[in-house]
């Protein structure tokens, strides 16, 4: 019993902490939680049952740690969004998304459209744009990205120049032989939005297949569980000479139109990423910060 007790109080406090990191993060976006996404999304190397991580919250709550406000849990010291109108905006977005956003499916070498994003998050702003990650066959993502341009410019909601009103930013594609995220970018923010990220459309379970390469992201949320597939089978290529070609002059065309104009974006030919308005490193220094004063 004496043994075990100090093993009871280590793992209550290494709950606590989870539960106060978790809410540390939140809070660099002023954003509470409900009770699901705080379970789901808890940052913890460990798994806690249920009515173990319940008995901590209530711990937390009545020391005056963090607060609870209509089920919605946030650090003490915040002055919290609207949970409930974050949640409206973004399903709306989300809703509208899934009407324009499977107009792409009209482009053969897509494999997976999903929001990524202030929307998936479900703290969008009223009339946010909406952040796009797609992914492609391989040897086609210069080529579909002009598609994906026609068509979502087409019907005006192609966003540029950082402009939102619900408009679609697809400022992340990838082809599907370089899914898995580089060991240097592998970091608490990336794994966020890859597991909170919402599929719009996939082809052949790529969803499944790319949280299966980034399961390192699952080892910042031990909470979070997924059900894959018992097998993925392999994706079938026809790549023909010609749309090679296309393929080419895609890439070439648009690395002109782009030239002078790349600053800190990321572009080759399996991997393009737009991210001029990229905050994730500031926001991984101040949540370190943050969480130095919990210890």
């Amino acid at each position: 019993m004496e043994d075990r007790l100090p093993r009871e109080r280590a793992k209550e406090k290494s709950c606590d902490l989870s539960i106060q990191q978790t809410l540390s993060y939140s809070s660099l976006f002023k954003y509470p939680m409900s009770f699901y996404q705080l379970s789901m999304f808890l940052i913890s190397r460990k798994e806690y049952d249920f009515q173990f991580f319940i008995k901590s919250l209530r711990r937390l709550v009545k020391k005056k740690h963090i607060k609870a406000i209509r089920a919605k849990f946030f650090l003490s010291g915040i002055r919290p969004v609207s949970w409930e109108l974050r949640d409206k905006y973004s399903e709306e977005l989300v809703k509208d998304s899934y009407r324009y956003l499977t107009l792409l499916k009209a482009v053969p070498w897509i494999k997976l459209v999903a929001i990524t994003g202030s929307v998936a998050a479900n703290n969008a702003v009223k009339d946010d744009d909406i952040d796009v990650f797609i992914i492609t066959d391989k040897s086609r993502l210069w080529l579909s990205r002009f598609f994906v341009y026609l068509i979502l410019k087409n019907i005006n909601k192609y966003a540029q120049g950082g402009e939102g009103n619900r408009k679609f930013c697809c400022n992340l594609m990838v082809d599907d032989s370089a899914t898995r995220w580089p060991k240097n970018k592998q970091n608490i923010f990336v794994a966020r939005e890859i597991l909170g990220m919402v599929p719009i459309f996939d082809k052949d379970n790529e969803y499944f297949k790319f949280i299966h390469e980034n399961q390192w992201a699952l080892d910042f949320y031990k909470q979070y569980k997924i059900n894959f597939p018992n097998k993925f089978n392999k994706s079938k290529r026809n790549h023909s000479k010609f749309v090679n070609m296309l393929e080419k002059a895609a890439k070439s065309m648009q690395n002109k139109h782009m030239k002078g104009k790349i600053t800190t974006e990321i572009v080759n030919k399996d991997f393009i990423h737009f991210n001029k308005n990229d905050h994730s490193e500031s926001i991984i220094t101040e949540y370190n910060n943050l969480i130095k004063t919990l210890n």
